[in-house]
């Protein structure tokens, strides 16, 4: 929702006062962000060993169903990318 209702505020601004004000925007809201969380409370947490986190984590089926399709999508996109502009650069080509 909050993409969907500021991009038009967005796109207003960037049209008023050049792509540079996005950035400056983005500054100041990130400013904003980290001064909030200087204020919030910190649970202290026991955290456990990293071996013992992974073996937790890699014996859900659930994360390891998410696990291993996250990384066939990271290892897929730049296979995808190569055959692609590969095609594109084939189609590109001048006729004669």
């Amino acid at each position: 929702i909050g993409w969907g209702a500021m991009g038009p505020v967005a796109a207003h601004f960037v049209e008023s006062f050049g792509l540079s004000v996005s950035f400056k925007i983005y500054g100041v809201l990130f400013a904003i962000c980290f001064l909030i969380a200087l204020v919030l409370p910190i649970a202290h947490v026991k955290v456990p060993a990293f071996w013992t986190g992974l073996r937790a984590l890699i014996g859900d089926p659930t994360w390891r169903l998410f696990l291993f399709f996250a990384f066939a999508s990271g290892s897929g996109s730049p296979w995808s990318i190569t055959i692609s502009s590969s095609i594109w650069k084939g189609l590109a080509r001048p006729v004669g």
